[in-house]
């Protein structure tokens, strides 16, 4: 299966191929030892129109499952949007795919259906066999229903492996290795969410490793938002410009006055450690982790600080800095809480 997939062009129709030999191959194995998982019977006709049984009993029971299979529906839908998004190009309207997401769910209520949200292996199908506009969508309902009304029959000696395959075969071209490089060299927590994103789905399935992602990612936005960059800023000689000492060797502190940068909104998961290194930049031999850590990344912050912190700097002398005033830049602070 998996080299008849590999086709010549996007219009070679491999999966049709695929699934006709392994089902003619299924029907002659079909009494054999082998015990080859089928799909078996598949229930004809569609299913009738029908106003569901509203009642407060039923609402309060099923409050809690639809909120959460409607958050899963949604992050699973947008996710999937977002990848092919950025695959192919093209912008996407969140509102617009909440709107559609909720229309389809509200018209598949009145006929028995299961909760929709986007389909990776559909997805991948498509795009997979060239599909670029939304007539793939009037194809596909039309081809179910006359499968649905006159053809489920055949459908019973497909092997579910068959199926596993050509959607493996389809999806496998989203797994880009060259991004996860990408993200291990600008920025380690950013592939620590890919990986943790990944391993989980490939495990899980997709819709728990969705939930693990999502977690894992909020986790390391708290984890960022808790110790932000406190930036140390010195006037580069010649202008009227302040620039993180860290990253401009040549600018040189104020005498007297320390310069900070707070590069974050202000809340309580970081006060603390702001308060550290505001304390770290006024008390002479204050050693703590903010006092170690402030000034070491930020903006263009890629290096570390080069001798502020605990009072030290540039003196003139290599000694220890008198500082009498202690001016911060707020401008980076969106909300102080």
């Amino acid at each position: 299966v998996a080299v008849i997939c590999c086709r010549p062009s996007p219009s070679f129709p491999s999966g049709s191929l695929a699934l006709s030999l392994s089902s003619h191959q299924a029907f002659g194995f079909h009494e054999s030892p082998f015990n080859i998982s089928l799909v078996g019977d598949v229930p004809q006709g569609l299913p009738s129109f029908k106003l569901p049984s509203v009642s407060y009993e039923l609402v309060r029971s099923l409050m809690k499952g639809t909120a959460v299979v409607s958050l899963l529906s949604y992050i699973i839908s947008i996710s999937m949007v977002k990848i092919f998004a950025m695959k192919y190009e093209y912008s996407v309207n969140s509102n617009q795919e909440l709107v559609a997401l909720g229309a389809a769910n509200l018209i598949g209520s009145l006929f028995g259906a299961y909760p929709s949200s986007g389909s990776l292996s559909r997805t991948a199908l498509v795009a997979a066999v060239g599909g670029e506009t939304q007539v793939h969508g009037l194809v596909t309902a039309g081809v179910i229903l006359v499968v649905l009304w006159f053809a489920t029959s055949t459908f019973y000696y497909l092997p579910k492996c068959v199926l596993a395959s050509i959607v493996f075969m389809a999806i496998k071209n989203l797994v880009d290795l060259e991004e996860a490089k990408e993200l291990w060299r600008v920025s380690k927590p950013d592939f620590a969410v890919w990986l943790a994103s990944f391993l989980s789905t490939v495990v899980y399935g997709t819709e728990t490793g969705m939930v693990y992602g999502v977690g894992f990612s909020i986790a390391v936005t708290v984890l960022r938002n808790s110790r932000p960059n406190v930036a140390v800023l010195g006037k580069l000689p010649g202008s009227h410009l302040y620039r993180n000492i860290a990253n401009y060797p040549e600018a040189r502190e104020v005498p007297g006055v320390t310069i900070l940068r707070i590069d974050a909104e202000i809340n309580f998961t970081n006060k603390d450690f702001i308060e550290e290194c505001l304390r770290s930049a006024i008390e002479p031999g204050t050693d703590s982790d903010a006092a170690s850590e402030y000034g070491s990344n930020g903006d263009e912050e890629e290096g570390g600080n080069n001798g502020s912190i605990n009072g030290y700097g540039d003196s003139g002398s290599g000694g220890r800095r008198r500082v009498h005033t202690l001016l911060l830049d707020a401008a980076a602070v969106s909300n102080c809480d």
